[in-house]
This record gives structure tokens, sequence and C-alpha cells, in this order.
């Protein structure tokens, strides 16, 4: 078993984000997900406890354009600036897990598809739509096996979230 701790957009517009990727997963038959930005990823043996990140704050975070890979979940992404809170956050998730090795290094970024696009305009025009600064006040546990195909996203079992403080 592995668990993601992700960081979550705070409504209204993390509503509209979810809403957007969950247009866009039906219209190109993929499985939908909550938008959210992966602090970090492991193997444990039971899931974490994410009130030792509470005391962190919400942050805003500008958005650094767009992040474009072959990997499954990095395909096409919104990429944000790293700042200060954001990596102590993440520090304090990657103790949370026990510092696992990151493989594909950290690249802060809230992906709208996960595997081969279907439709590149359907992705840049939502890219379009989400161009300024976005807040994050909320994060959660995703447990999980491997993240290869669409099945696997439909296989992710999301705990309830928790907020940071303001």
């Amino acid at each position: 078993m592995s668990v993601s701790i992700w960081l979550l957009p705070a409504p209204p517009m993390g509503d509209t984000l979810d809403a957007a990727i969950a247009r866009h997963a039906r219209a190109a038959g993929k499985a939908p997900f909550p938008a959210h930005l992966t602090l970090a990823s492991g193997p444990v043996a039971a899931a974490p406890d994410l009130a030792r990140l509470a005391a962190h704050a919400s942050m805003t975070l500008e958005r650094d354009g767009v992040l474009a890979t072959a990997h499954f979940t990095r395909v096409y992404a919104l990429r944000f600036t790293a700042t200060a809170a954001l990596l102590a956050l993440r520090r304090s998730a990657q103790a949370l897990l026990g510092d696992p090795p990151d493989a594909l290094g950290f690249t802060p970024h809230l992906s709208l598809t996960y595997g081969p696009i279907v439709d590149q305009r359907a992705l840049d025009e939502m890219a379009d739509r989400f161009r300024g600064p976005l807040a994050f006040d909320r994060v959660c546990a995703v447990t999980h096996g491997a993240v290869e195909t669409q099945d696997d996203v439909r296989r992710w079992i999301i705990a309830p979230a928790l907020h940071l403080t303001a």
C-alpha cells in the first residue's frame, strides 16, 4: 500500500477546478479525480496522522506555466512556483511518510488529466482558464497501489481533508 499526501485548492476555485477536471475526464473517457498538488508519496503500513500538518498555514501559489511530460500522472498539469511555505509543508509531509525517496523529483503541479492526451486543445483552454494564483487550504491522504492506468485512479481511497491554519 502507498499513501500520497495532497494539498487541495481552496473553494470556490478548487470546486471549479474539480468540475473542469471531471468534465474533461468524462469527455475523454478517463477517470475523474479531485484537483490536488501532491506533496509526498510512499509505501506505508498505515495512514499517516495528518493532524501533524495542521499547524502549517494555508497558502497561495503563483502559476508558473504548464508541465507536460510522458509520465502518466504528469502528462499535462498546471505548474506552480515553489515557495518556502510549500517546501516546509512538503518536508513535514515527507517526514510523516518516513522520508520516502522521490524518484521523479518535486515539481509543484496540479494535473488536469492522466494518461495519453485525447484533446490537446481542450486541455490548453482549461489551463488558460486557471492562469492566476491559486489558494490552497487543506491536506488529505490518499491510499493507492501503482498509479499507471485509469482503473488505478478509480481505486483510490481518499480520506477526508484537514484544514490548514488560516
